[in-house]
């Protein structure tokens, strides 16, 4: 069961960084929800203007991202929305974009990536009128240039 936090309580409750981002889309200012779910495969979520924005974190179950990134696009059949390969601080990115799922037609736009052993998905409901997920991917680069974890470099 998931339980709500702060960003200080978060690392020690799922045991490892959990960087917060500091951009216009995603910061402290606006910062409406922390929660951990420590139980439940480590996990942490940070909300962002009530949801515009989520970032969810849990430690990456797969040794290799562009591995797992690669089958996910190949298997468009199975998983039924658009995505494509690209790039978050020269990391490897699984990039959705939004309003391509066969089965809701209004998905966010999501960045998938992995940080430091663990997997960070950004899900941007503010992009999902037209805006490619692209935008997003260039959110999530700034966010995590620019977050306020000193012990997670980028």
């Amino acid at each position: 069961m998931a339980e709500k936090t702060t960003v200080a309580g978060a690392s020690p409750a799922v045991g490892y960084p959990v960087p917060a981002p500091s951009t216009a889309a995603a910061s402290r200012a606006n910062l409406t929800g922390v929660w951990v779910a420590p139980d439940n495969g480590h996990q942490a979520a940070l909300v962002f203007a009530n949801g515009k924005v989520r970032i969810l974190m849990s430690p990456a179950t797969y040794q290799r991202a562009l591995r797992y990134f690669r089958a996910f696009v190949a298997e468009k059949d199975l998983n039924r929305v658009t995505a494509a390969i690209g790039q978050v601080s020269g990391r490897p990115a699984l990039v959705v974009e939004p309003n391509t799922s066969a089965f809701i037609h209004s998905n966010p736009a999501t960045i998938n990536f992995w940080r430091n052993g663990v997997l960070i998905s950004i899900y941007s409901n503010t992009h999902r009128d037209g805006y490619p997920a692209r935008h997003c991917q260039q959110h999530a680069v700034t966010c995590f240039r620019h977050c306020d974890h000193p012990r997670t470099p980028i």
